[in-house]
């Protein structure tokens, strides 16, 4: 079954891209995960071909394929968590299960971003397999950011402050200017040890 999503500029993207989906598959048979276009005005995808995935993008000039394959089969029969990411005039990348798994560097210029075809879930030249969890951003995620994706199982937006909560010490607690830990939890972040560089915190002073 094929999931089509009307074409919209919204879907047009200019200088990044990020391109996430969970995929489980035993299949070796080609076809395209996810792709934005389908008879000759394609424009960005992910496309699976002998449990390989590429991240491919179209230039805007003579149909020419920007390609990063990735080097890690996927045909187990398990869920995986691909994530492609492009930056008009410096790399294309490819991350499996949060690992970055290739990498390439874009000097063809602009892809195709006026393509006027639908966006297609499965249905590009018929993926065998289950599709789940699609999200494109018009951004290039980071490394740290398609992990979290990865550990969170899910679609989680992208571009607002991570939220963070201090736990201790509580409110109206007497602390002193050095030395003192803080204990904080927070959503979509890798991880909540190390140090921390750049903290800000308020401190009032009675009388």
């Amino acid at each position: 079954q094929m999931v089509n999503v009307t074409d919209d500029n919204t879907l047009d993207m200019n200088d990044e891209i990020s391109i996430q989906a969970w995929v489980n598959t035993s299949s070796l048979a080609g076809g395209y995960i996810v792709a934005k276009g389908a008879t000759g005005d394609y424009q960005y995808g992910l496309r699976y071909a002998n449990g390989n995935v590429t991240m491919t993008l179209w230039t805007a000039v003579g149909g020419n394929h920007l390609n990063i394959l990735s080097n890690t089969t996927i045909n187990d029969g398990n869920w995986h968590h691909i994530v492609g990411v492009g930056k008009n005039n410096s790399y294309v990348k490819i991350y499996i299960d949060g690992v970055l798994k290739g990498e390439s560097t874009v000097t063809a210029g602009l892809w195709n971003i006026n393509g006027a075809e639908d966006l297609h879930i499965g249905g590009v030249n018929s993926f065998t397999g289950e599709v789940d969890e699609v999200g494109i951003w018009n951004k290039s995620l980071s490394a740290s950011e398609v992990i979290d994706l990865y550990n969170s199982g899910d679609g989680l937006p992208f571009g607002g402050a991570d939220l963070i909560t201090l736990l201790s010490p509580i409110d109206g607690t007497t602390i002193s200017d050095i030395g003192d830990n803080f204990t904080v939890e927070g959503s979509n972040l890798s991880d909540l040890s190390g140090t921390w560089n750049n903290l800000t915190y308020n401190i009032w002073q009675n009388g």
